[in-house]
């Protein structure tokens, strides 16, 4: 015994070693190995014990394990936190109780022990069941949102606009007149289109990973491309290929004042919580030159770690031991070469924004600040590139997966607030220093206007907001009153003809200042 118990301890040895070497692959692997090792080692000597045992003694050990199992079960069915203070109880309960039965049955001359245990057992179950309908425990997750949690889809559910393509709707006085840049989500090329949908440019190269996520135009009229978790591309207005950068690029891309380029990468990287190595796939704000090569990153765990707790330990360690899961993991290695990918638990922050701050607040932000969405923190928050600090946060219990948020000239702040818990989505105007939701724009009833992921909005010159609903691959833009004066669906379609999500359009309000546009004066009336 004493032998195979020394194995356990060399294991863990080694996984601290891994952990600090930072292979996360290795580090998954050794331990299911040693879980595995830990189940073995638990049943042979459960079992070397049982067989010096007589049947009756065995009998008992079985009867006691099957009641915790029953009872652990139906426990954690009633209570599905397993760390709550009555679900903690009722375990410690349920122990008590069997080993009260098991005594019971030792005890032959006493049955009733047996009758009064059982008796005692099906009343615990019924109090919690009774308990729980006076809502002492936490309720259960609505079973809907496992379907919502599906990252990503790229076609559009249950279309009901499926016979409508491109500008539907349009109140040309009221509108904001521009140049609409936009592309098919996860499919190659993008779009600039004027106020009637018109195609007026096409980017497509030669040759590209088909996996578009976001494409922003430079004033040049170069496309920046975050082709996801493969590369960042950068293309000329032909659609030549300057240069590309290799990094885990996602979610979004910015343009300094002095063409900079601000984008989100994400690396494979282990970490110590409490003293314990813990897997996590980081956030990187990552500063890139003119010319495509990295100046900085800056590390989102240096910035948020405080924000994380022993619950994001749990679900982690948790998601690694089951077997299907470390075979996926095994499959992403080899297919990807990566190890951690999103939508899972290693995924802590899922950060899905990078705004320059263009000018100083006062006694708030700074020119340079960088303003942030952690989608699955429900936080937007402001970031100090030089102290490497967050400055301000908002958002916890008010936001739910949100995206996109943008300053605005008037010092507040536009949100995409995905709502996915109560399925209604919403574009909310906050006041950053008051904490004040000023203006909010929502569908009646609210439940029309939703998307589990992805959004954008974008204020415009004139007051009214361009609004992204990426889930119907549909574009909006609202006025103050929430009066819709632009729709735009994407006429983009499948193979077998469902429409393509848009990830987020953008809208160019002040073609004066990209040269590269002049050709289509024309098309866009004088101000």
């Amino acid at each position: 015994m004493y032998k195979k118990l020394v194995i356990l301890p060399v294991l863990i040895a080694i996984l601290y070693l891994i952990g600090f070497i930072g292979n996360a692959f290795l580090f998954i692997l050794l331990l299911n190995v040693s879980f595995l090792y830990l189940l073995y080692f638990i049943t042979s000597e459960t079992w070397s014990y049982l067989k010096t045992k007589s049947q009756a003694q065995k009998a008992v050990v079985f009867f006691l394990l099957f009641s915790l199992l029953v009872g652990w079960s139906s426990n954690h069915f009633l209570f599905p936190d397993k760390f709550h203070p009555i679900s903690i109880a009722g375990n410690a309960g349920i122990l008590l109780f069997a080993l009260f039965l098991g005594w019971g049955i030792w005890k032959k001359s006493k049955k009733s022990l047996v009758v009064t245990g059982s008796v005692i057992f099906v009343l615990f179950i019924f109090i919690l069941t009774v308990w729980k309908s006076v809502g002492q425990p936490q309720e259960k997750a609505d079973p809907g949102l496992a379907i919502q949690s599906i990252p990503y889809l790229s076609y559009v559910v249950n279309d009901k606009q499926a016979d409508k393509s491109g500008v539907i709707k349009i109140d040309t006085n009221r509108v904001c007149e521009g140049f609409n840049v936009y592309n098919s989500f996860r499919k190659p090329g993008a779009y600039l289109v004027d106020m009637t949908g018109t195609v007026l440019h096409k980017w497509l190269p030669k040759q590209s990973h088909p996996d578009w996520f976001y494409v922003t135009m430079a004033k040049n009229g170069d496309l920046l491309v975050g082709i996801r978790d493969i590369e960042l591309l950068r293309l000329d207005w032909d659609s030549n290929v300057i240069w590309r950068n290799d990094i885990r690029c996602h979610h979004d891309i910015a343009i300094a004042e002095n063409n900079d380029i601000y984008t989100l990468s994400r690396k494979d990287k282990i970490f110590f919580m409490y003293g314990i190595p813990v897997p996590i796939l980081n956030d990187y704000l990552v500063m890139l030159s003119p010319e495509g090569k990295i100046k900085k990153e800056f590390s989102l765990y240096n910035i948020l770690e405080y924000r994380l707790s022993f619950e994001n330990i749990k679900s982690i360690y948790s998601w690694m031991l089951n077997p299907l899961n470390c075979i996926q993991i095994i499959k992403n290695k080899f297919e990807t070469g990566f190890v951690l990918y999103h939508d899972i638990p290693f995924d802590v922050f899922h950060n899905n924004t990078v705004t320059i701050v263009d000018k100083d607040v006062d006694g708030f932000c700074k020119k340079g600040n960088i303003l942030i969405s952690s989608r699955d923190m429900n936080t937007v928050g402001i970031v100090d590139l030089e102290s490497e600090k967050l400055i301000w946060s908002w958002g916890p219990r008010i936001i739910n997966k949100q995206h996109h948020p943008t300053f605005l000239e008037n010092g507040n702040i536009l949100i995409f607030d995905n709502g996915r818990i109560k399925k209604q989505s919403r574009v909310i105007e906050l006041d950053p220093i008051k904490e004040e939701i000023v203006w909010e724009y929502k569908d009646n009833p609210p439940e029309q206007f939703f998307t589990s992921s992805m959004g954008a909005s974008q204020r415009l010159e004139n007051g009214n907001t361009l609004i992204t609903e990426s889930a119907k691959g549909r574009v909006i833009e609202v006025t103050p009153d929430n009066e819709i004066v632009w729709e735009f669906l994407n006429p983009d379609k499948t193979e077998d003809g469902k429409r393509i999500v848009i990830y987020r359009m953008q809208r160019i309000t002040d073609p004066e200042n990209y040269p590269v546009l002049e050709e289509f004066n024309d098309v866009v009336p004088e101000k």
